[in-house]
């Protein structure tokens, strides 16, 4: 639910596009020998290895890809092991819909982006 509401955002932007959807970091994994994307947005929790873990395989698999986190934990550890990790940005799940939007075009424009929380 949570994966395909975050895709139905980004249907209205006309300049962002989602080529893919997995449920787990190894169905991730897999999807990148088809697809490039510009950026890859995972969840801490999820199916069989957590978001950290797969985060760190693609740093070293795809070191070029952009990897925003997006989390139901609020604290601050998680954000820092995220960026420690090589994440270009950690979103807060409660943050409003819009929210995601801007983190995803700060993120490809270069910056990097941090729930205010």
């Amino acid at each position: 639910m949570t994966r395909r509401g975050i895709s139905g955002i980004f249907t209205a932007e006309a300049d962002l596009e989602v080529c893919g959807e997995a449920s787990s970091a190894e169905e991730a994994i897999s999807m990148l020998e088809k697809l490039t994307p510009d950026l890859i947005i995972s969840d801490i929790a999820m199916e069989g290895r957590n978001g950290l873990d797969l985060l760190k395989d693609l740093r070293v698999m795809h070191p070029k890809v952009k990897v925003m986190m997006i989390s139901m934990y609020p604290e601050a550890v998680y954000a820092q092991r995220a960026l420690k990790a090589g994440a270009t940005g950690y979103l807060m799940k409660q943050e409003a819909p819009e929210t995601i939007v801007t983190a995803v075009r700060q993120i490809l424009s270069g910056g990097i982006y941090v729930s205010e929380r």
